[in-house]
């Protein structure tokens, strides 16, 4: 009876400590995952995984509300300079502009006066309400480009800085930015969607849940934070939101700039659309890494 009662205490040890090692290692295995990943280690390894995520999912179907007017190789050959002349850029703005698009984008640094038109040009800016030009604020990494001063003066302006992550990609968008003296600017691409939600009844609103998210009809956009998701100890400086960028099939309509000046773009290409306007030219383009390349 002694020796049976022996062998099960024995025994009963022999589990503890066998359970004691698997929950020890368990805490242990844990604790270092989490230890790194606090210090960031791991981010980079999630970042992958959340472009693939992304990646992984069904193509989306070409939006016909945006229209690119971009401005290739060819059309810098019939320009025969660049930046082109503000008499072709006043009259593309026209043409765009006699097609009743809902909002045109002019996505290109246009702050010095291009010889031929510049009177011509500004002329054109003071009649189109739904223009919105580009400026670069400046920052820790760009030196800033203003925007066109008639632009500027009629609060007709966004920015177009975008935050980086440590791997180069960009995979958040900036909605807002408050400088230090406290003016508070919306990005190019808000300033556009607005013109064009509120065509459509749509304002900016707070949302219900917290006054301080903001709210376009049903959608609602909760500000980034420096620990969401991925990410560890990111800036989350500005109103910032995680993209949902497209993948690499072209999912917006494009033309080229002598396509709209040749007459070769049938109105309702343009129609109740947002018009983007910018350098499509290998020569002159910006390359950056976004999330789904």
């Amino acid at each position: 009876m002694q020796l049976g009662k022996r062998a099960f205490q024995k025994f009963l040890k022999r589990r503890f400590w066998e359970g004691s090692r698997i929950l020890l290692t368990s805490v242990g295995v844990a604790g270092c995952v989490v230890l790194l990943r606090c210090g960031g280690l791991l981010q980079v390894w999630e970042w992958m995984a959340l472009d693939q995520f992304f990646r992984s999912r069904p193509l989306e179907a070409v939006d016909e509300r945006l229209l690119i007017v971009g401005i290739n190789e060819a059309d810098l050959r019939k320009a025969k300079q660049w930046p082109i002349s503000d008499a072709m850029m006043a009259q593309l703005l026209q043409k765009i502009q006699a097609s009743d698009p809902q909002a045109i984008g002019l996505d290109l640094y246009r702050d010095l006066a291009v010889e031929p038109g510049h009177g011509e040009l500004l002329n054109v800016y003071r009649t189109l309400p739904n223009l919105v030009g580009v400026k670069q604020i400046k920052d820790k990494n760009n030196a800033g480009v203003s925007a066109p001063p008639v632009l500027n003066q009629r609060h007709q302006i966004g920015f177009n800085n975008l935050v980086f992550d440590a791997d180069g990609r960009v995979r958040r968008s900036l909605l807002y930015w408050t400088l230090n003296d406290g003016s508070v600017y919306e990005s190019f691409a808000l300033k556009l969607a607005l013109i064009y939600l509120q065509n459509k009844g749509i304002t900016p609103q707070s949302a219900p849940a917290n006054p301080e998210y903001l709210q376009l009809g049903k959608g609602v956009f909760p500000p980034f934070a420096a620990n969401d998701g991925a990410y560890i100890q990111a800036d989350d400086g500005g109103y910032q939101i995680l993209g949902n960028l497209r993948g690499p099939a072209k999912t917006f309509p494009t033309v080229s700039m002598m396509d709209v000046l040749e007459g070769r773009v049938p109105p309702e290409m343009v129609r109740d659309r947002i018009v983007l306007i910018g350098s499509t030219a290998d020569s002159f383009k910006g390359f950056f890494l976004y999330r789904l390349q």
